[in-house]
């Protein structure tokens, strides 16, 4: 009796995961229109808004601003995970509550990088975009103060360290007046990227 109620559980607790997996995945890619749901960043639609706004300005005044685009890379070393007899469902729900704890992690640390008059998006999954007004400080500087916070905000979590491998990936445009947004955007696609590790 107790090993039929055990294989009931099991088959009711399955799917509901499964819901729970794709919820989670569908939240984590949600915004209202102005801010990411999951960060509290920036939403894509008001990064195109400010886009357009801020091209706009640059070619009134002649003064240009920068855009950075960051991809941050997870992989899970699946390997590393507890050897437990869970489903395929249960190993999918703890992948997708490490990738989004890398995501939050990231995020809080770049949005307190990042001044308050820049714009700092999360575009969707793990890839995000600075609109900078006033880039003074030399992109590597900043990169290097970034990859540093970001070292340290992940150390409080020991659990990442052992089964993530995250990666930065970064690309840097400074804008032109002769240019309209898609075309901006276009061109910071195929600028040189730079692949960057959390710090040892």
């Amino acid at each position: 009796m107790a090993r039929r109620r055990a294989v009931l559980a099991v088959s009711v607790t399955i799917p509901t995961l499964a819901r729970v997996v794709a919820a989670r995945k569908a939240f984590m890619n949600s915004h209202d229109g102005l801010k990411d749901a999951l960060t509290n960043l920036a939403s894509p639609t008001l990064l195109y808004e400010e886009l357009r706004r801020e091209l706009a300005r640059a070619k009134r005044s002649g003064v240009g601003f920068c855009a950075m685009k960051i991809i941050l890379r997870i992989d899970v070393d699946k390997k590393s995970l507890p050897v437990t007899p869970e489903s395929d469902v249960h190993r999918d729900f703890r992948i997708s509550s490490l990738s989004e704890r890398e995501t939050l992690i990231f995020s809080r640390t770049l949005s307190n990088e990042t001044r308050g008059e820049d714009i700092c998006a999360r575009m969707g999954g793990s890839e995000f975009l600075l609109l900078m007004q006033d880039f003074s400080l030399a992109h590597d500087v900043f990169i290097d103060r970034l990859v540093r916070q970001w070292t340290r905000q992940r150390a409080i979590d020991p659990r990442l360290s052992s089964v993530t491998a995250p990666r930065l990936e970064f690309s840097v445009a400074l804008s032109r007046t002769d240019e309209g947004s898609l075309d901006f955007l276009n061109r910071l696609d195929l600028e040189p990227i730079l692949v960057l590790s959390p710090i040892q």
